[in-house]
């Protein structure tokens, strides 16, 4: 997604700066080609267990190269494709990452950034189109048919916009298949099909640097395209919504992104400040000893001075508010250009080009250190260090726990003396010189060729330099979350859960057979899925455990470990449900729930982020991250449970038999409704982007959001259209129920006919033998006819529907027995979670109830669910409301967890908040869900009508 530009203009114009200078391309070097061996593994996993401070927290650099990499390509481990189109040998994250800051020159020629949306590579390699296209025009052996085919293709790019008018696949296909065409023109030509056809979804660094896309008529650089974009996606200033970008625009904000955080892991921004922020080079500890605070004491007082005796020069508009900036207030401002504001940290690098500003790389780090740590502290605590023991104290303690690392340029460029005097020890600042430059030196002269000796080196220096200047983690700590990574729990769980859910769905179909063969396969396969969603819950404890180890911090921290949270609790109340009444429902929906949750977890990362991250201050409490948190989720997991059984019970209700078969007409008859419902939504849509209603003036504000016109006119008409794809999925649902409930019960009927034959004939066949000549067959009485009829059906004379509605009514009230007990324990659970939340936010933010929309949000689920149980206990509503209930209600549920934080993402909650989210993916599916339950409730209601008879005149 595209980040919304909430810096200052200064970003903007440095980027602009940046686009306008001349482009300087890096040099092709002999080693652009994939090398032909794949990198030393060994080497590059002892090199992982370096540690740097990455996103506020100390992460080992494994971490740190499995975001990094998946974030650029798609994927922790890539193969890179060559400019020559060969296919390199893959490279693991922690090797490529070294690799792109030490030998950039071998990778910007390397196809590895991620653009796996066609029409935006199409455009992206428009340039490499046309040209390849001009030469086949420009080549006197092509034949003039191809040339004017051709021809067409490169004057249609003039006359369309977007990538329409750009070649297709098929048409270089074609070409390259064409007779005509010269046969030193066909390996290009098929080469940028085989790119652009689907296979190939990657691009190299220099590619997308110097590609040019066709806008407007004009050729626009790539990077200026984005920033064209980003302009426009700003919020509209009335209304504080932004504009609907396309797809095409996303995908643009999202290769850019890929771009740059490539471009500043090998060590420059290319594109300016609206590039992405990536340090993977704060390897080593600001010291936190007595010495550095002595040193930031010195170099406060030289800065204060500096500023005092030379507010001329430096042009301020108020000398004493920058003097003040130290203590209350963390904003400066120049005059030029235009008056834009810096923060501090901003105005030191300007004190580079100051005259007299004599601020070595140590200094200027220091006063960036202190910036930092200004930042959060009210002004009368921000102290000259070195004045005041209570303050540095603490000043020290926020060094050795969330200071910001030093990157090691400015260890390995800056003077030995200026470093011992700000409390870096000398001698292991030369051991940690020496092994790093070493190591960048051999990645750099041959990429991947990395010595395990070297690495080792390069972890055991950083160790004992770090060590001797502030808090790092142990070895043990290091290993922990190394293995976590390679054994990847989480990404195991659904395989366990899976497997479980398919031999327990297996064992619900084989049904309650206890005897024989088909018995023992039951007992099998009943005993395998226990195992399955055993280990499954196994290991997802044991994933939680190693988190929990690794941040410090009780689970549940972000959207993606509530998600596995859920598979893990849901599962656990299944299976105690199943321990309990061994019935096999409570496993089942156990484990389909939490294989459900864990492959979401596994493959939506874009919006579940699964990096364990620095925690957001309001969250640091274990305390009410247990009580509250926990508890509030854990209520989910319940309600998740109840959903899955109702989906169960669902299908049963859906093709139960009923004492008639309902038409297939009568089931159809809402259907008419839906082109209707699809035409007034269609229209609705239509002209909220054709201006027929104002999308600038907000008609009505709601927690801050202002809804216009347009927008009404928009979600309006998707609202029609949904009700039309839920009118839609009710009815053929219910006809399908329909068609599976007479196929079943013509079965039983046909079974239990060939049992009324054979007994008919063994009658006839024992009066025949009795009198010894021709049999007569009387009328049987009433009497006679329950006899036979028990004698075939049982429960005293049934027939095939009779019991079949019996046996069915049998299946489903234990399902909602169960459903009733998860929503019971779901209800109490956030009814606590409720409560405590309004005790965290009185502590928190001063009130217990401010009508935020996660508070109402967690109100509303508690209360749609009060209603089905008090409507059960009160007997309003029995298994079949119950059933339908525990799927219709979950949408309260959906609402609270995902709508809060992806469709409205206002409120005191923002740490939850997130860009992105499938909005009509899960809206979709929400809507199929609910429209099965509908559909249920619509096929039981014509089944239970009367049919008055016609009587003949």
């Amino acid at each position: 997604m595209l980040r919304s530009p909430a810096r200052t203009w200064i970003g903007l114009a440095m980027a602009l700066a940046t686009l306008a200078a001349p482009s300087v391309s890096r040099g092709q070097t002999e080693g652009s080609s994939s090398p032909q061996t794949a990198p030393a593994e060994s080497a590059y996993q002892a090199l992982g267990r370096l540690v740097l401070m990455h996103e506020g927290r100390r992460k080992p650099l494994d971490t740190v190269a499995r975001q990094e990499v998946k974030a650029v390509t798609g994927r922790q481990s890539f193969e890179p494709i060559g400019p020559d189109g060969t296919t390199g040998p893959e490279w693991g994250p922690v090797a490529a990452l070294f690799s792109w800051s030490n030998a950039p020159d071998f990778w910007d020629d390397q196809r590895f950034i991620l653009a796996e949306y066609l029409p935006l590579r199409r455009m992206l390699l428009s340039s490499s189109i046309d040209s390849v296209l001009r030469a086949v025009v420009d080549d006197p052996e092509t034949s003039e048919g191809l040339k004017q085919r051709v021809q067409s293709i490169l004057d249609r790019k003039a006359t369309t916009e977007g990538p329409d008018g750009i070649a297709t696949v098929d048409e270089l296909k074609s070409i390259a298949r064409d007779a005509g065409l010269p046969d030193a023109l066909q390996d290009p030509v098929e080469a940028l099909a085989h790119r652009i056809d689907g296979h190939e979804k990657f691009l190299s660094p220099r590619e997308l640097e110097e590609a040019t896309v066709p806008i407007k008529g004009r050729q626009v650089r790539f990077d200026q395209w984005y920033i064209d974009i980003a302009m426009r996606s700003r919020p509209d200033p009335k209304t504080n919504i932004p504009p609907t970008l396309s797809t095409l625009e996303k995908k643009v904000g999202e290769v850019f992104n890929r771009l740059t955080r490539y471009q500043a892991i090998r060590g420059d921004h290319g594109s300016g400040m609206l590039g992405a922020e990536v340090n993977v080079d704060r390897l080593v500890p600001r010291p936190a000893n007595a010495k550095y605070i002595e040193f930031l004491g010195l170099v406060r007082e030289k800065y204060d001075a500096f500023v005092e005796g030379n507010k001329d020069e430096l042009n301020l508009p108020s000398i004493d508010r920058v003097k003040r900036d130290m203590r209350d207030v963390k904003v400066i401002t120049l005059e030029a250009p235009g008056g834009q504001e810096f923060r501090l940290d901003q105005f030191l690098a300007v004190l580079v080009d100051v005259p007299g500003a004599d601020f070595n790389p140590v200094e200027r780090d220091a006063l960036s250190t202190l910036a930092e740590y200004y930042g959060d502290l009210p002004a009368e605590d921000r102290k000259v260090p070195g004045t005041d023991d209570d303050a540095d104290e603490q000043l020290q303690a926020w060094l050795m726990a969330d200071a910001d690392w030093a990157p090691v340029a400015l260890i390995l460029e800056s003077d030995l003396g200026q470093l011992a005097q700000a409390g870096y020890d000398r001698d292991e600042l030369n051991r940690f010189r020496e092994a790093i430059l070493a190591a960048k030196e051999t990645e750099a002269d041959e990429p991947g060729s990395l010595a395990a000796e070297q690495a080792e080196a390069v972890v055991a220096s950083t160790r004992a330099l770090a060590a001797d200047l502030s808090t790092y983690p142990t070895v043990a700590e290091v290993d922990r979350e190394v293995h976590y990574n390679t054994f990847a729990p989480f990404y195991k769980a659904p395989t366990y859960y899976g497997l479980g859910f398919a031999l327990l769905g297996l064992c619900l179909m084989i049904g309650t057979i206890s005897g024989g063969a088909a018995g023992t396969i039951r007992k099998s396969l009943y005993g395998l899925g226990l195992l399955g969603l055993v280990g499954g819950i196994g290991l997802e404890i044991y994933g939680f455990a190693l988190r929990i180890l690794i941040s410090g911090w009780a689970p549940v921290t972000n959207l993606y470990e509530t998600v596995i949270w859920v598979a893990l609790i849901a599962a656990v109340i299944g299976l105690v449900l199943e321990a309990i009444y061994r019935r096999v429902y409570p496993a089942a929906a156990a484990a389909g729930v939490a294989m459900l949750c864990t492959i979401i977890a596994a493959n939506a990362q874009s919006v579940l982020n699964p990096n364990i991250e620095a925690l957001n201050p309001i969250l640091r409490s274990n305390y009410w991250l247990t009580i509250h948190v926990i508890t509030i989720v854990s209520s989910y997991a319940a309600f998740a449970l109840a959903l899955g059984l109702g989906l169960i019970g669902t299908w049963f209700y859906l093709t139960a038999p009923y004492r008639r078969d309902v038409g297939m007409g009568e089931l159809s008859r809402p259907l008419m409704a839906v082109p209707v419902l699809a035409g007034l939504g269609t229209v609705g849509i239509y002209g909220s982007y054709n201006g027929w209603a104002s999308a600038s003036e907000s008609m009505i504000s709601l927690w801050g959001l202002g809804i216009s016109g347009a927008d009404i006119l928009f979600f309006g008409g998707w609202a029609l259209a949904a009700a039309g794809i839920a009118v839609m999925v009710m009815v053929l649902s219910g006809l399908l129920g329909e068609v599976i409930a007479r196929l079943t019960l013509r079965n039983q009927r046909a079974s239990a006919a060939e049992g009324t034959t054979t007994s008919a004939e063994a009658t006839v066949e024992a009066v025949s033998s009795e009198g010894g000549g021709t049999a007569t067959l009387t009328r049987p009485s009433i009497a006679a006819i329950k006899a036979r009829n028990a004698e075939m059906y049982g429960h005293g004379g049934d027939d095939p529907r009779e019991r079949a509605m019996r046996d069915r009514a049998e299946q489903v009230k234990p399902i909602s027995s169960f459903v009733y007990r998860a929503l019971q324990v779901g209800v109490l659970l956030v009814a606590a979670g409720t409560i405590l939340g309004g005790v965290w936010a009185d502590y928190s933010w001063g009130r217990f109830w401010g009508w935020d929309p996660k508070e109402v949000s967690a109100l509303i689920t508690l209360l749609v669910y009060l209603i089905p149980l008090h409507g059960r206990f009160a007997g309003w509503i029995g298994s079949f409301g119950m059933t339908m209930a525990a799927v219709l209600c979950f949408n309260s549920v959906l609402m609270a967890w995902y709508g809060v934080n992806f469709l409205l993402g206002v409120g005191l909650h923002s740490y939850g908040f997130a860009e992105g989210g499938n909005q009509g993916a899960v809206l979709l599916s929400a809507l199929v869900v609910s429209s099965l339950a509908f559909g249920a409730i619509w096929r039981r209601s014509l089944a239970k009508r009367e049919i008055t008879p016609t009587v003949a005149a």
